[in-house]
């Protein structure tokens, strides 16, 4: 994993201790609300990150189905 990877990580698990103190679980990564993350809206708010992060996939390369199919649906919806 890349040092940056880590740094943010570890920066990342300070954050959520801080905020919850008392997790409601014991997922790593979790929503706003301190839930554990909802597999079915992920590749949604991961195609949003990478909109907003400008992320493309480069000129001649696919995205992976999952983006497609959930760019598809923030379309659609």
């Amino acid at each position: 994993m890349h040092a940056s990877t880590v740094t943010a990580l570890r920066r990342y698990a300070r954050e959520h201790d801080l905020q919850r103190p008392a997790p409601s679980t014991v997922a790593f990564l979790v929503s706003t609300r301190g839930t554990r993350l909802d597999s079915h809206n992920l590749p949604r708010t991961f195609v949003q990150l990478l909109s907003a992060a400008g992320i493309t996939a480069g000129e001649g390369r696919r995205t992976p189905p999952f983006v497609r199919s959930s760019e598809s649906a923030v379309k659609v919806r």
